[in-house]
């Protein structure tokens, strides 16, 4: 069997990091490859996680800042980001298992 790659996507706080860093944890006791995905706000929280974690930090705006487009913005930097994290793992020719967090 294949071992399995896990996606984490987690930023901005602690709140939404520290949860990501445990399960990772866990995930890489089990054997997963575990890719993480954040911002770079989330990138300042995630120097704890363990040295197998494989870590793509993107830059996502804040949906709430950049007045009336900020939604639009962040819906399109987003989709991109998915596309980027997709093809990078395309290359490694991976079995993926995903898994979004907010």
């Amino acid at each position: 069997m294949p071992q399995r790659t896990v996606i984490l996507s987690a930023g901005g706080s602690g709140g939404h990091v520290f949860p990501a860093l445990a399960l990772s944890e866990a995930l890489i006791k089990r054997n997963c490859n575990v890719f993480f995905v954040t911002d770079h706000r989330g990138n300042a929280f995630a120097n704890e996680f363990p040295k197998k974690l494989q870590k793509l930090v993107m830059d996502f705006p804040n949906p709430w800042s950049g007045g009336k487009l900020g939604p639009f913005k962040s819906i399109w930097f987003f989709t991109k980001s998915l596309k980027r994290v997709f093809s990078k793992l395309q290359t490694r020719q991976t079995c993926v298992k995903a898994i979004f967090g907010h």
